[in-house]
């Protein structure tokens, strides 16, 4: 029982460590795609697009459905579409105004 809870806190993290990495990764790029004077749409169909291709093959390793139950549709839609998109779009958007160092602290 103790190797499974000492198995399950090193996963964790591990995954907090791979958050703080990708959350760093996202404002480098953030920033030099601003740089590039590319658009929000442009670069948020890009960050959408990698995600998308990540966690499919992240259910293929684990072997699980990537399509949700018919009762968690709603609730990702509005997470999603109202939730994430609206915040990165203001995020790309600021950094045309701002550092990314802060527009960072904003959002």
């Amino acid at each position: 029982m103790a190797g499974g809870r000492d198995n399950r806190a090193r996963l964790g993290v591990a995954a907090g460590a791979i958050a703080g990495f990708s959350y760093a990764i996202t404002i480098l790029c953030g920033r030099n795609l601003a740089e590039a004077h590319l658009n929000v749409a442009t670069v948020l169909s890009i960050r959408f697009g990698i995600s998308g291709v990540v966690l499919m093959l992240l259910c293929v390793v684990r072997r699980a459905s990537p399509v949700p139950v018919r009762s968690e549709w709603r609730g990702i839609f509005l997470l999603g579409a109202l939730g994430y998109m609206i915040e990165s779009s203001f995020f790309f958007a600021a950094l045309s105004r701002g550092s990314a160092a802060a527009v960072t602290l904003l959002f």
